[in-house]
C-alpha cells in the first residue's frame, strides 16, 4: 500500500464512523465509536512514521499498518452489524 493508498483508507475509516455516529446517537454506540476513532488516529500516528523509519524498518513498519487497517476494517464492519442487529431488535 501506498501512503497515499493508506491515508485514503484512514479518510474513509473516519467517514464511516462519522456516519454511523450520526445515525445511532446511543452513548454506549457512541462510545464504541469513539474508541474505534482514538484506535484509528494512533495507527495514523504509524503511519506518519513510515517517511522517517530507515529503509530496513520500513517494510516491517507497512506489513504492521496493512495489518492494523485491515483489523480496523473488521472492527468497523462488526461494529455496524451489530447496530444494524441492535436496531432491527428494538
Amino acid at each position: 500500500m501506498t501512503l497515499f493508498e493508506i491515508e485514503r483508507a484512514f479518510l474513509d475509516f473516519t467517514n464511516q464512523l462519522e456516519s454511523l455516529k450520526d445515525k445511532y446517537p446511543n452513548p454506549e454506540m457512541m462510545q464504541h465509536i469513539d474508541n474505534l476513532m482514538t484506535d484509528t488516529q494512533i495507527i495514523k500516528l504509524k503511519v506518519m512514521r513510515l517517511d522517517s523509519v530507515k529503509a530496513q524498518d520500513q517494510q516491517h513498519l507497512s506489513q504492521s499498518v496493512v495489518s492494523h487497517i485491515a483489523k480496523l476494517q473488521t472492527q468497523i464492519t462488526a461494529l455496524k452489524q451489530s447496530f444494524e442487529i441492535i436496531t432491527f431488535n428494538a
